[in-house]
C-alpha cells in the first residue's frame, strides 16, 4: 500500500489555484482584449484558410470582426470566451507544488500552444460560417466542448515538474 494523498497539500494547492486564477483572470481580461485579440484577429486574416479574402476589421466588445469578400458580409466571432482559458493554465502552473525554476518557460510554451489552438478554433469557426459545412460545424462543437476547456489541464500535465506531480499525487 502506497502513501495516501495529503489532504492538506491538496487543499493548499487548490486554494492557491483559486487565488492565482482570479488574479490572472482579471489581468487577462484587460490585457487580452487590448492586445491578444487584435493580434489574433490580424494573424487569422493573414492565414490562407481557403475561404477567400478576409480583412480583419477590429475588436468590439470582445468580438473579432472580419469582412468576408466571398460572402460579401461582415462576420463577428466571440473571442473573449476563448481567451479566458489562459488564466487557469497559468494558475495551475504557479499553484503546483515543487520548484519555481522553469515555471516561466512552462507558462511561455503552454501559452504559445494555447494561442495556436485559438488560431485553429477561430479558423474552424470562420470556415464553418463561410462554407456552411455541417462536418466543420461538428469539429467546431468538438473544439468548444472538449479541446478548449481541457487544453489547460493537459498542458499542465505535460509541462508540470515530474517531481512535483509525484508529490501532489503520491505516485
Amino acid at each position: 500500500m502506497g502513501k495516501r494523498i495529503s489532504s492538506s497539500l491538496l487543499l493548499k494547492t487548490f486554494l492557491k489555484f483559486l487565488l492565482w486564477a482570479g488574479i490572472f483572470f482579471l489581468f487577462w481580461v484587460i490585457v487580452g482584449k487590448a492586445i491578444y485579440l487584435p493580434v489574433l484577429g490580424w494573424l487569422i486574416s493573414k492565414l490562407p484558410l481557403g475561404v477567400g479574402k478576409l480583412d480583419f476589421l477590429g475588436v468590439r466588445s470582445g468580438e473579432l470582426l472580419f469582412r468576408s469578400y466571398r460572402m460579401r458580409a461582415d462576420i463577428g466571432i466571440d473571442g473573449s470566451s476563448m481567451m479566458v482559458y489562459f488564466a487557469p493554465y497559468w494558475a495551475l502552473i504557479i499553484a503546483s507544488p515543487g520548484t519555481i525554476r522553469g515555471r516561466g518557460w512552462q507558462i511561455v510554451y503552454g501559452s504559445i500552444i494555447m494561442a495556436f489552438i485559438h488560431l485553429l478554433a477561430i479558423a474552424i469557426i470562420l470556415r464553418m460560417t463561410i462554407t456552411g459545412s455541417i462536418f466543420i460545424e461538428s469539429i467546431k462543437i468538438f473544439f468548444d466542448a472538449i479541446v478548449l476547456p481541457v487544453a489547460p489541464i493537459i498542458l499542465w500535465f505535460i509541462f508540470m515538474d515530474r517531481k512535483a506531480l509525484k508529490e501532489l499525487l503520491n505516485l
